[in-house]
């Protein structure tokens, strides 16, 4: 919803000037108070985070903030370093790489020279 115009739901008594710019300033607060969060729920995953919710991602990642970069490359650094969680697997492996180098890679298992 776009606007909210909540003059049609009161009564024509209520239809009054300063009633109606009452009503103007309370739509126009519901539409900030959307947006608002609309904003805030983008920064719940680091694929949508940008600006204040980028950092604390980079933050709780222990990732240095550089904000001369741009916010996709640093995007991908947290995102990488979400997939990098856990035991190393050949996916894993393949996963953190690809999503940092936005492309295909492929990982060679030389088991026999570690056993």
């Amino acid at each position: 919803m776009d606007r909210y115009d909540l003059m049609l739901q009161l009564p024509d008594l209520y239809r009054s000037i300063p009633f109606a710019e009452l009503q103007r300033v309370l739509g126009e607060m519901c539409r900030r108070a959307g947006a608002d969060l609309e904003l805030t729920l983008r920064q719940l995953w680091p694929q949508t985070a940008s600006g204040w919710g980028l950092e604390l991602w980079e933050t709780a990642y222990g990732i240095p903030i550089d904000l001369s970069k741009d916010e996709e490359f640093r995007r991908t650094r947290v995102i990488s370093k979400l997939r990098g969680q856990g035991t190393p697997t050949v996916e894993l492996i393949q996963a953190v790489a690809a999503s940092f180098a936005n492309g295909q890679v492929e990982v060679v298992e030389h088991q026999d020279t570690y056993c």
